[in-house]
């Protein structure tokens, strides 16, 4: 038999995938972030425009993966308890 309180194998394995992918993206937009700083303190009064603009662009598009991989985890997190909610609810 099957508890309504417990979490399904399935659904663990989803949710740890999105952890795994959220972690990823969190620490390619740290990077990228930190280089661009970086680049922009060495950078002061040499004006490499076009590496700047690159690492800026390069921050940009990790902070929209970062994004878009936060609202995936939290979608699917938030659909797995009110999953749970709902068949812990219909015991009572």
């Amino acid at each position: 038999m099957i508890t309504s309180d417990s979490t399904s194998p399935t659904s663990q394995v989803l949710e740890e995938y999105w952890r795994v992918r959220l972690a990823e993206a969190e620490t390619n937009y740290e990077a990228t972030t930190l280089f661009y700083r970086n680049l922009m303190r060495e950078a002061d009064g040499l004006h490499d425009d076009e590496a700047l603009a690159a690492a800026r662009q390069a921050q940009s598009e990790a902070l929209t993966e970062y994004g878009q991989v936060l609202k995936v985890f939290t979608e699917v997190t938030g659909k797995m308890l009110e999953d749970q909610s709902v068949g812990t609810s219909g015991s009572l």
